[in-house]
């Protein structure tokens, strides 16, 4: 259960990051259709442990920005078994970047529930972004998702996901397998409570128009638990 928390704050971490669109949005993930953003997840020892692929579908004009969509695969570390292939969409609207909530429920396995016809599946989330006029020394909003799942009245599972701290700590280079970009360094605890509670804080580095370039997570303790970098970009 503990591994299976830890997958989903993994998810949930990846925070992604953008290009300046219409006036004042600043959009944090590719823009061009056909772009395509790779991400590899390691273990604490440098180990590849899967990869997350991306690839721009569609953009479109919306009220005050505008959206991509957005077609996103998992694989193993070796680009086989496809676990999870999904599309959503990605805003930038009135100057905030909305982050993909679906990202916080992925590897709950809540698909199956929503498919029995005899479970409920009710969720509840605050909307999470990075803001146009980021800068260094800036607090970010809180946020939480809460999901529940209920059958024939009873409440089988409750989960909560919170992140706290959300913090800009500096503007910096910062060089991976896919290049060298200019990124915010941004840093957040997650905090995850089903039967037991997991705490992870995370360290990222996001470029505009490029995404999450690199993001470390840390254990209760401090010691680094697992990190991820962006190993090929396409545009």
């Amino acid at each position: 259960m503990i591994k299976k928390l830890k997958l989903i704050i993994l998810i949930a971490a990846i925070f992604l990051g953008g290009n300046i669109v219409g006036q004042d949005c600043n959009f944090y993930f590719p823009t061009d259709e056909g772009s395509v953003v790779e991400q590899t997840f390691y273990n604490k020892k440098g180990k590849p442990e899967s990869v997350q692929i991306q690839k721009v579908l569609e953009k479109k004009d919306i009220p005050g920005g505008m959206a991509v969509v957005v077609e996103q695969t998992f694989k193993d570390s070796k680009g086989k078994n496809e676990d999870m292939k999904a599309e959503f969409e990605l805003k930038c609207q009135d100057g905030k970047f909305f982050l993909n909530m679906d990202d916080f429920t992925k590897g709950m396995n809540l698909e199956s529930y929503e498919e029995s016809p005899e479970m409920e599946v009710t969720m509840d989330t605050d909307e999470i972004y990075f803001p146009s006029d980021m800068k260094p020394g800036d607090i970010l909003p809180d946020a939480s998702i809460k999901v529940s799942v209920a059958t024939n009245g009873f409440t089988i599972m409750n989960m909560t996901i919170n992140l706290k701290n959300r913090k800009v700590l500096a503007q910096e280079s910062i060089t991976v397998p896919a290049g060298t970009f200019d990124c915010f360094k941004v840093s957040f605890d997650t905090e995850t409570k089903a039967i037991v509670k997991v705490k992870i804080s995370t360290v990222q580095w996001l470029a505009e128009g490029v995404g999450m370039v690199k993001s470390e997570n840390y254990d209760k303790r401090g010691n680094l638990d697992n990190y991820t970098e962006m190993t090929r970009l396409e545009r």
